[in-house]
């Protein structure tokens, strides 16, 4: 066994204990309290992610199963090229599995609830998850909403005041979001002593935007050269 086999292996068993041995859901008065051990591995909320799936009915943790086997499969790889493609794959669809799981947490969404999160991890000063922190709070988001930003917007006006439409909403919500907020998170560090404050700010504007953006209407199939429809 080679030095990259070994520590694969100590991934993937680390892997296994988490999803056999251990909660799968956050420990309310905190994991080292211990107190979940009472309950385990029965209850739903202390129940192990295998028995979330089979006891509990939480079929979507399949995917978390998939996404392990895809790992075991790259483990059993010779083929260096197609290892690293299989290990990339499953992290990959990991993340993605994490950002879907939680946009499903009830209408608030997986922004709204991540500002707690990037200032937790900001908090621990270690880089690893400084960098977790900027690419699942900044680089997902941001630039998938620039990506679609111009079709969204752009459907939604018609052809003769598109451009101002777009413009005016654009650079309007951007002045007023952005400009004021360097000044509004001073003022609530200041306020209470922390970063809550500003993690209560951050989710107030996801949770707007997101509502903003389940009311937009329907574009489809809308015709954007008619000029009955400008």
């Amino acid at each position: 066994m080679n030095n990259r086999n070994r520590r694969l292996d100590i991934v993937l068993a680390l892997g296994l204990a988490a999803i056999v041995f251990l909660p799968w859901y956050r420990i309310e008065q905190g994991f080292y309290a211990f107190t979940w051990l009472a309950d385990f591995p029965g209850e739903p909320d202390v129940a192990p992610g295998i028995l979330q799936i089979f006891l509990h009915g939480r079929v979507w943790l399949m995917a978390v199963i998939a996404a392990f086997g895809l790992a075991i499969a790259a483990r059993l790889t010779a083929n260096p090229m197609l290892r690293g493609k299989l290990l990339a794959i499953a992290g990959g669809f990991g993340v993605l599995f994490l950002a879907l799981q939680g946009l499903a947490i009830g209408m608030t969404g997986f922004m709204v609830v991540f500002p707690v999160l990037a200032f937790l991890l900001l908090d621990t000063g270690q880089p690893i998850w400084i960098g977790l922190a900027i690419v699942l709070g900044f680089v997902f988001p941001v630039l998938g909403v620039f990506g679609g930003f111009a079709p969204v917007f752009g459907e939604l006006f018609g052809s003769r005041h598109r451009y101002a439409g777009v413009a005016v909403s654009r650079e309007f919500s951007a002045a007023v979001g952005g400009g004021f907020a360097p000044l509004i998170s001073g003022a609530l560090v200041q306020a209470f002593a922390g970063w809550g404050g500003v993690a209560v700010y951050m989710a107030a504007i996801m949770l707007v935007s997101l509502v903003t953006a389940i009311r937009m209407p329907e574009t489809r199939d809308r015709d954007l050269l008619s000029e009955s429809d400008a």
